[in-house]
């Protein structure tokens, strides 16, 4: 046992891979973690793998590839493609890749990562952090900020002989693991400060689904929940909330007819009561006061 075993413990983080709808492949110049996302694909860990990067936020342009060794002086336009073309090499078809290629700091992968899922309209209940052990840490708080509604579980690689058995051993890696120790201090000093007064309307319903997530109650009560939105952000809470509604009873008030579009029964109540009871085809058929509800809605 070591004095230091908190931070080993702290940024040395690995799950066990388990299905997943998404692998997350953050940039940088070491492919090991690209190949790792190939090995989980061809093992049948999830359909999908998401590599993203542009260049460093040092540099004005990618400047290529630290490792492994075949691929230095190899050109490439981007991090992202940089691991494409691994992942293409390792045979995973170019149609499970999506290439996320602004990005130039870990903070900006998990942002236009999401950015692409969300135009791309995709669920992810459970993603896979594919990264560099040294590095799973920042990178799992960042996703995971972004993807508040996201099981995330982090399969790292070791690079640059960076290991959790002896990152202590080296002065270089002393000072890259201590770096990262860092980096979470300052780097989430500002985003946390912002929580939860500066945050946007969306960002706050989809960290209280995220709590409810953590809860895993059997019955749930939804009051209004996408009622402060605009669309767009209705539109990802909305997914999430199904995604929530899975395998427990629902309970949803709303006025926004598209939040229970989707329900097994829909009530409608007016100051005299129920009005009307079915579900939204049901309703539509009828003609009555939800039709007409939701023809306004629509127009």
């Amino acid at each position: 046992m070591h004095f230091f075993d908190p931070i080993t413990d702290f940024i040395f983080i690995e799950n066990e891979p388990e299905p997943a709808d998404v692998i997350f492949i953050p940039g940088g110049p070491c492919g090991e973690i690209a190949l790792h996302a190939a090995e989980l694909f061809h093992q049948g860990y999830s359909p999908l793998l998401i590599p993203s990067g542009c260049h460093s936020i040092l540099d004005p342009v990618y400047r290529g590839a630290r490792s492994p060794e075949k691929y230095r002086g190899r050109e490439f336009p981007t991090e992202a493609d940089f691991f494409s073309a691994i992942l293409m090499e390792k045979g995973v078809p170019a149609e499970n890749i999506l290439p996320e290629r602004q990005a130039t700091f870990t903070y900006e992968n998990a942002i236009y990562t999401r950015k692409l899922t969300d135009a791309l309209g995709l669920t992810i209940r459970t993603a896979l952090l594919s990264c560099q052990a040294y590095h799973a840490r920042r990178a799992l708080l960042y996703y995971q900020a972004l993807f508040p509604e996201t099981r995330i579980l982090v399969t790292p690689t070791v690079t640059q002989g960076i290991r959790r058995e002896d990152w202590f051993g080296r002065p270089k890696t002393i000072d890259l693991v201590l770096q990262e120790v860092e980096h979470c201090g300052s780097q989430f000093h500002e985003i946390l400060k912002k929580y939860p007064y500066e945050i946007s309307g969306g960002q706050k319903q989809r960290i209280a689904i995220a709590r409810v997530f953590l809860k895993n109650p059997p019955v749930l009560i939804l009051d209004e929940a996408t009622s402060a939105l605009d669309n767009e952000n209705e539109k990802i809470v909305q997914k999430s909330l199904e995604m929530l509604s899975e395998g427990r009873t629902t309970f949803i008030i709303a006025h926004r007819l598209t939040t229970v579009k989707n329900a097994s029964e829909i009530i409608v109540l007016t100051k005299n009561g129920i009005e009307e009871k079915g579900t939204h085809s049901e309703l539509i058929k009828k003609g009555g006061i939800y039709s007409e509800l939701y023809a306004l809605y629509s127009t």
